[in-house]
This record gives C-alpha cells, structure tokens and sequence, in this order.
C-alpha cells in the first residue's frame, strides 16, 4: 500500500506543478482530488499524509486563484469536472 500511495501521490504532485506551470485550473483540480483520494487510504504512512496535506492545500489555493483570474476574464470555471477535460465534455454530448 505504501508503495501505491506514493506513486499515487507522486502523480498528483506531477499534475500540481504541471498545472501551475502552464496554468491549468482542470488540472490543478485534477491534482487536488487526487490528493484528496490519498489522503483517505487506509494505514496511510504519516510522512506521506504530511506531505499529501500541504499539497492539497497547495493545489486548492492554485486552483482558487487561477477560477478567480478565468472568472476575471468571463471565462466558466472548471471546478469540480477533474473527470472530464472541457473537450471530454463536448464529445460526449
């Protein structure tokens, strides 16, 4: 299980920065329930959960920024569709 978390988490680290390198409110989204879904494994190592918390938190306040600056533009927020891109969205219809 260790093993797992850690990739998982590792992962959702990667979308973190990846999202804040090109500015991504999906992706950073994407990072946060990632995390959020780590965080609630069982026998979850304390090391890891310590650093899993302050990336949550971490993607949450990117996440919170980069709606408010597409809401500044008059842009849709994707909060909350981590699941589908905004092009997932569209094919399915």
């Amino acid at each position: 299980l260790t093993g797992r978390s850690e990739a998982r988490a590792s992962a959702a680290n990667m979308a973190l920065r990846e999202a804040a390198r090109c500015g991504s409110e999906w992706l950073a989204n994407v990072a946060y329930e990632e995390l959020d879904r780590v965080l609630s494994l069982p026998n979850l190592a304390p090391s890891i959960a310590s650093v899993c918390q302050a990336k949550r938190q971490e993607a949450e306040q990117l996440r919170d920024r980069l709606a408010e600056e597409a809401a500044e533009r008059g842009e849709a927020s994707v909060a909350g569709c981590a699941d589908e891109p905004d092009g997932a969205r569209k094919r399915k219809r």
